[in-house]
């Protein structure tokens, strides 16, 4: 009886051990005792994104219209972004220039409305549509 019971608190050491082992600590500052040139760093705003050029004429259109138009899918973009709504949409036309797309179909986009500073989050599919063919260019034979 001794031996068993000696089994059992041996493995219940050991998997209190093991279990604590695996825990993480994290230390939270609620006395303000944080330097203020850590928190001002944290608190600092990121620069406006500036457009690339050609991201004005990157516009938004329905999967419907997409598939009507011959567009082909290129990639999927899903991020968050703590900043204004319209500096988000800056960075996602930005984005789909840089991997040569012209239209954006929403898949989902939300805006944080108590929070004007975000996280706002955006999901698009990147698409690449054909040029309009200007009329009356080719005569008819």
């Amino acid at each position: 009886m001794g031996q068993i019971r000696a089994r059992t608190t041996l493995m219940v050491a050991a998997g209190m051990w093991l279990g604590l082992s695996a825990c993480e600590l994290y230390v939270v500052d609620h006395a303000g005792q944080l330097p203020p040139q850590v928190v001002q760093s944290a608190l600092s705003t990121e620069p406006k994104p500036e457009p690339l050029p050609g991201s004005d004429l990157v516009v938004f259109m329905d999967s419907t219209t997409a598939q009507l138009a011959g567009c082909r899918a290129i990639s999927n973009i899903r991020f968050s972004h703590n900043g204004s709504y319209g500096d988000g949409l800056t960075l996602l036309r930005n984005a789909a220039i840089q991997i040569n797309a012209n239209r954006m179909v929403p898949i989902r986009l939300l805006e944080n409305v108590e929070n004007s500073g975000g996280p706002h989050l955006y999901q698009v599919k990147l698409m690449r549509c054909p040029e309009p063919e200007t009329q009356g260019t080719e005569a008819n034979g």
